[in-house]
C-alpha cells in the first residue's frame, strides 16, 4: 500500500489577494502529485523486490 499526503489547495488559497495567487497553490500540488506518479512504477519495483528478500 502507498500513501502520500498534499497539501489542500482550497485551504491554502483562502487568504489569497487574486486569483494569480491562489492558482500558484494549485499549481505547486498539482506539481508535487505528477512528481510523485511519476516516481511510482520505480517506488513500486523497489517495494516488490525489498518484499521478496
Amino acid at each position: 500500500m502507498v500513501h502520500r499526503g498534499f497539501d489542500d489547495p482550497p485551504k491554502l488559497a483562502v487568504g489569497a489577494a487574486s486569483d494569480d495567487e491562489a492558482m500558484g497553490h494549485y499549481r505547486r500540488v498539482r506539481d508535487e502529485i505528477r512528481a510523485f506518479v511519476e516516481t511510482l512504477p520505480a517506488m513500486l519495483e523497489l517495494d516488490a523486490m525489498e518484499s521478496a528478500r
